[in-house]
């Protein structure tokens, strides 16, 4: 049904560090052709570690998030060597926004007592 026609473009996509140095992969990906389809005659190969149109692999998104955790965007941004939007979309695609409101049965009130001063003599 299929056969394989070539390869893709190059793609360079930003990969983890290694050693403070940053490390770049370049993968052609493999295109093929489907004789019996007419509306999409042509198929490019995915995989599973980078996302299409992301100039980033996904261990390195999942990298800049740990790295978020106690520091800002900007933070990291200039420390990783990325652009804002980079470690903006990290969070973005590693931190849901929504929340799954039938998962909870009850909300409880959680109440604040603050601590009794207590003098030491």
């Amino acid at each position: 049904m299929t056969r394989q026609q070539g390869l893709d473009r190059p793609i360079r996509l930003r990969h983890l560090p290694i050693l403070e140095q940053t490390v770049y992969l370049e993968i052609r990906p493999q295109q093929f052709q489907y004789r019996d389809c007419e509306r999409w005659p042509a198929a490019t190969q995915r995989l599973a570690w980078y996302e299409a149109h992301s100039p980033y692999t996904k261990a390195l998104d999942r990298w800049l998030l740990k790295m978020l955790i106690n520091a800002t965007v900007a933070d990291i941004s200039r420390r990783c060597e990325v652009g804002y939007e980079a470690a903006e979309g990290a969070l973005a695609q590693g931190v849901s926004t929504a929340v799954d409101w039938a998962r909870f049965k009850t909300l409880e009130t959680v109440r604040y007592q603050t601590p009794r001063r207590v003098a030491i003599a």
